[in-house]
């Protein structure tokens, strides 16, 4: 991941902004849980790669303080 930059008052962006896909995960439940599924193709050549996730939430918009990495697997 690149060194974090500053994103306005919304916080630090901690991902490549280059790459950046947008995804709406709608409400998060009582117990600060969100969950979002994604179809992952099944296409050999993506088994390993590592995704990276940055949470955003609120009006005005809050980034997350942490990522989480993701492995697609077989």
């Amino acid at each position: 991941l690149p060194a974090p930059v500053q994103a306005g008052m919304a916080g630090l962006l901690a991902l490549d902004p280059a790459t950046l896909l947008l995804l709406p995960a709608g409400s998060v439940a009582v117990d600060g849980v969100a969950t979002l599924a994604l179809d992952v193709p099944a296409l050999p050549g993506l088994v390993g790669l590592q995704l990276h996730t940055q949470g955003a939430s609120g009006n005005p918009l809050t980034l997350g303080q942490t990522t989480l990495p993701l492995t697609v697997l077989p």
